[in-house]
């Protein structure tokens, strides 16, 4: 006799998780024109560190981590000449000064600092929060004294990178030649846990500029620019006066500072004394509206840094006000758990308007966790998500997945199937539990995606609501293999996400986690002697959705790291008003040709060191140098100095345009690890044309890296200062003056310690789980498969997977019977058709079908490399294609699974770039099997 059967839908809705025995369930798919699609990967595009100097102190390294220790923020925007910048604020721990063991006011300083990305051109630039000429700060050069700039005349105001060294170097910088006007705005407290808010910053952009702030950074702005190159951000005390760099204060970033208006012959305005610390701020027609404690302070309009003192609003709340932002005309306030709707009044004064509370329960996280898009107003706090159209009703989001602010969700996909159960806690262990977490909380809409995040930097992970369904996107993997074999772990190379968005792309800004870089650089080149200066430090990468295809962290040589060195100097035994300088070096570009015959072009894959030398002779050789003389030892383990055509002895030499006329008397020979640089004029050849007092540059030197896989600190160059061997310059026999040595320290990344050739990229771990169906039968029924219509690229070849001995594939499907899905771990079952109520699973099903019928009768898939099937084939046997789409299949599974309902799972992992996978519908197939068993409970 025949039995009933029928086809359930199982793709009906997103994240669900308010009944007692569970909704669906949707891990990294993104809901879009009526398809679940497989997200794509976030690349790579920029992983730097800082441009301040990370110390290098070898074993000591493991102990404290340098450079990017926080993100507090980021916004994108688009500038007014096209181009889409990223901006990004940081508290960082690093060496303000770029002299070791030299004076330096908070030489080791824990300070905010802004990067600025260009994601247009790919240009940086970074800049540090510190006071400026034109808001608050001179500093008496002896005490540091705060003053009132303005009560200061004009020839005393001084930029914080007015720095100079005293001439003996070897005493404090004091009144005299040697200045120190360095000083720098710090997060509160001795580390970010303690006494510094949890709240991330704020920005608002108006007319073109960035307004940015916290309570504790104060008020600042960013004036867009173009960046030709960065630059190092340490204050150079090594320099004097009289060839100090020649850098005051930025004019790309300004502090905020409080002035008079264009009525301020009416009315009176708040002076920075007189303003507190904005916490929020938004854009009210052509004013900038501020948010303090308790209070709103609206500027005049055009002019964001005037407010007068009647344009303040007080909210009479127990709260602090968390954010703000403008509604057609009007302005939303919120605390953490109220929203007030105000109108202002029309005039010059518009701080008598009306004013309402909409909401005694519903408030704002943050001002970063609220954004305006789609005529709606979207904002978030422990409650859920929230939206208005600006009719003064408040829409929940979120209520489907109210256990997410509440208490938790889980994750089906995390259960420990790697191994059966069994785990070690020795290796960091997969999330199984997701609940709201509000630091650094943020909102971002796509309107490439046309999806809402809501994005918690500390779980890892992002709500994403598109087309009404909400799924969750995490930022880590559980695809781990160890000694070939799967095993329980997970990847988390892409910490703290913070997702910003432009008009056409969709970015994310992560903080790597610390990389302790080993130094292989030796003295002499001799295993012997170490130089040993690794360093721990942190660094961010900006990720890009799409970039690269579907996995996550996709890198090809996006790595453009450079922990920024210092000045070394060598104590001497002698005497010396002269200095020579081993400047900082830089890298020659790929396709240089080096002026040496039979030597090709710079290839990508080599690293080609300059080093500059410069000298500053001291006035009692005033006259032409017509003799110099330096010799230093370097790594010859790691290094090659590059050598003229047929030589094995004689050095290149490359010479400034000002230096060529005297460049046939110049010699550098290498003798083992000994470079000794001369010149010495002869006949009637110039003599140098130096200036006495000033920084000259004598000439380049090139070093080529012999071994591009380990990282250095340095070419470990050792100045020989002993005796008649120390650098010297001389005229007319006049006597050596003897130079003081100071050599520039600068790491260089090898490809083991890069991020390169994906050697961080990690899957894209999705999931589906279905909620029950078949609970309102009385019947028994048997779940025999499914039917899924999907759109796939197949599954690639495993060669080309990041892990490639893991077992699960791109396509996989559980089902369990009587809610056992969720009260059990669901991929540690194992079911066969012997044991029909177990949890059953298939794995690694195919996602694209045959389509082609080769002349042998062979069913043929349509993929790239499949012999038989290409374009441009010459024989009719073999088939010609021109064009084709992506193809969607049917594909059907098969199970045999007992109950009186069920919930099936479909899940994989994504691990190569070209893979792909949309599911339209997913239908299950139930057989009736007659009437209800007993129940015993479940």
């Amino acid at each position: 006799m025949a039995t009933d059967s029928k086809e359930v839908e199982l793709l009906r809705e997103g994240l669900q998780s308010t009944t007692a025995s569970k909704g669906s369930f949707a891990l990294n798919l993104h809901y879009f024109q009526n398809a679940w699609h497989v997200r794509k990967g976030f690349g790579q595009k920029f992983q730097r560190s800082t441009e301040f100097s990370t110390p290098f102190v070898g074993a000591a390294a493991t102990s404290v981590y340098w450079g990017f220790v926080e993100h507090m923020g980021s916004k994108l925007i688009r500038t007014n000449f096209g181009h889409d910048q990223l901006v990004s604020v940081f508290a960082a721990r690093v060496r303000t000064g770029a002299a070791v063991g030299f004076y330096t006011r908070n030489l080791t300083s824990l300070i905010y600092t802004v990067t600025i990305d260009d994601l247009t051109t790919g240009d940086h630039w970074e800049e540090a929060l510190y006071p400026h000429t034109s808001a608050q700060a001179a500093a008496d050069a002896d005490t540091k004294a705060a003053t009132d700039q303005m009560g200061l005349s004009l020839p005393r105001w001084h930029g914080c990178y007015e720095v100079s060294a005293k001439p003996s170097l070897t005493t404090p910088i004091s009144k005299g030649r040697g200045k120190d006007y360095a000083a720098w705005l710090s997060p509160s407290g001795e580390t970010l846990d303690i006494n510094e808010p949890k709240r991330p910053f704020f920005f608002c952009e108006y007319r073109d500029n960035l307004i940015f702030g916290s309570p504790s950074a104060g008020l600042w702005s960013y004036f867009p620019a173009s960046y030709r190159e960065s630059r190092r951000k340490t204050v150079n005390q090594l320099y004097e006066s009289e060839w100090m760099e020649p850098y005051s204060e930025s004019s790309a970033i300004k502090q905020i500072s409080l002035c008079n208006g264009p009525f301020s012959d009416g009315y009176r305005y708040f002076r920075q004394s007189t303003f507190e610390p904005p916490r929020a701020a938004t854009v009210l027609g052509s004013r900038v509206v501020y948010a303090g404690e308790r209070s709103l302070y609206f500027s005049d309009s055009g002019f964001p840094a005037s407010i007068m003192a009647t344009n303040v609003l007080s909210i009479d709340s127990d709260h602090e006000i968390t954010a703000i932002q403008e509604q057609m005309g009007n302005l939303l306030i919120f605390t953490k758990s109220e929203t007030f709707l105000y109108r202002p009044q029309r005039g010059l004064v518009v701080s008598g308007g009306q004013l309402d509370k909409i909401s005694e329960f519903v408030g704002c996280e943050n001002a970063m966790s609220i954004v305006q898009a789609e005529g709606n107003v979207f904002w978030a706090d422990s409650r859920g998500v929230h939206r208005t159209t600006g009719n003064m009703s408040i829409s929940t989001m979120t209520d489907d997945i109210d256990d997410l602010f509440t208490t938790f969700i889980t994750n089906p996909l995390t259960s420990y199937y790697a191994e059966s159960g069994v785990t070690t806690t020795s290796r960091a262990q997969p999330k199984t539990v997701t609940k709201y977490k509000p630091k650094n909380l943020h909102l971002t809409y796509s309107n490439k995606l046309r999806a809402l995040f809501l994005t918690m930097p500390e779980e890892n992970a992002s709500l994403c609501w598109s087309e009404g369904k909400w799924s969750l996107w995490t930022t880590e993997s559980n695809v781990f293999v160890s000694g070939g074999s799967d095993v329980v772990g997970t990847k988390r190379d892409m910490a703290s996400p913070w997702i910003v968005a432009s008009e056409s792309g969709l970015y994310m800004v992560t903080t790597a986690s610390p990389k302790l870089v080993d130094d292989a650089a030796r003295y002499d080149g001799n295993a012997g002697t170490p130089v040993n200066e690794d360093v721990l430090t942190q660094s961010y990468c900006v990720l890009e959705y799409g970039r690269g295809g579907a996995i996550d962290r996709s890198v090809d040589d996006e790595d453009q790291r450079k922990p920024s060195g210092y000045w070394e100097v060598p104590t001497i035994g002698y005497g010396t008003r002269g200095y020579i300088y081993f400047d900082p070096p830089f890298r020659l570009d790929t396709g240089y040709q080096l002026p040496v015959a039979g030597v090709s072009p710079v290839a990508s894959n080599q690293v080609y060191m300059v080093q500059p030398i410069s000298v500053v002779c001291p006035t009692t050789r005033s006259a032409g140098i017509d003799e110099f003389r330096v010799i230093f030892d370097y790594d010859t383990f790691n290094w090659d100095i590059q050598k003229t055509a047929g030589s094995s002895t004689n050095c290149l030499v490359l010479f400034p345009s000002e230096r060529i006329a005297t460049g046939s008397d110049w010699l550098a020979t290498e003798a083992g690890s000994t470079i000794t640089l001369q010149f010495q004029q002869t006949g009637t050849n110039p003599d140098m044309n130096l200036s006495v007092g000033k920084r000259s540059v004598l000439c380049y030197l090139i070093f080529k890296k012999a071994n591009v896989t380990t990282s250095v600190s340095s070419p470990a160059i050792q100045v020989n200062v002993t005796g008649a061997s120390a650098p010297y310059v001389d005229n007319n026999n006049a006597g050596d003056q003897y130079l003081q040595p100071a050599i520039w320290k600068q790491y260089f990344f090898g490809t083991d310690d890069a991020s390169y050739q994906d050697n961080v990229a990690q899957p894209v771990d999705w999931a589906y789980k279905s909620e029950q169906v078949g609970m309102d039968e009385s019947s028994l029924l048997k779940a025999r498969g499914l039917y899924a219509r999907v759109m796939s690229h197949g599954a690639g070849a495993s060669a080309d997977y990041l892990e490639p001995s893991w077992t699960v594939g791109v396509f996989n499907t559980v089902v369990g019977s009587d809610r056992k899905g969720w009260m059990s771990q669901v991929v540690d079952y194992t079911g066969t058709e012997t044991t029909e109520e177990a949890i059953q699973r298939v794995i690694n099903h195919a996602t694209i079908r045959t389509r082609i019928l080769s002349s042998a009768s062979t069913l043929l898939n349509k993929t790239f490399g499949t012999a038989l099937v290409q374009w441009g084939a010459s024989g009719a046997n073999t088939g010609s294609y021109l064009i084709d789409d992506e193809e969607t299949s049917v594909i059907a599974t098969s199970d045999s699974v007992k109950g009186q309902c069920f919930s099936y799972m479909l899940f994989g992992h994504i691990q190569n770039r070209a893979q792909a996978l949309e599911i339209e519908s997913v239908k299950a197939a139930l057989k009736v099997l007659g009437g209800g068993r007993r129940r015993k409970g479940h």
